[in-house]
């Protein structure tokens, strides 16, 4: 079982976004989220206020083409959209490498770097979330 849950707030800068840079970001974005064809991830763009925010969630038996298309979704606004940020929680059940497939791996995005945190929230999921 492979699931991750998360958002991003979408911003070409830490100050104050300039559409005439944003746009072509955000129609380059848009072009990686029309690969995402699988019954198993939904990937959303939504504009809200003048702002875009990005939600990706993925549910399916293993770690696949969806994981990669999510990674590379990440990167891309990493890359691109220094401004942005967010919060994406996974967990693979196969995982042999830290936090293990017990636990939730939580990565964070600001400031055009990519972290990973560790999961006090869900983790382990037995006891926390299953029995």
């Amino acid at each position: 079982m492979y699931e991750l849950h998360g958002w991003i707030t979408l911003l070409d800068n830490t100050y104050e976004s300039n559409f005439d840079t944003l746009d072509p970001m955000i129609q380059q974005l848009n072009s990686l989220i029309n690969k995402a064809h699988w019954t198993t991830m939904s990937v959303e763009l939504r504009p809200l206020n003048g702002t875009y925010h990005l939600s990706v969630d993925i549910n399916a038996n293993r770690k696949r083409d969806e994981a990669r298309l999510a990674d590379e979704i990440l990167q891309f606004v990493a890359d691109h959209l220094s401004g942005s940020y967010g919060i994406l929680h996974d967990r693979d059940d196969e995982r042999s490498d830290p936090p293990g497939p017990n636990a939730f791996r939580v990565r964070v995005i600001r400031r055009g770097q990519i972290v990973q945190e560790s999961d006090n929230f869900l983790s382990p999921c037995r006891p926390l979330i299953e029995d």
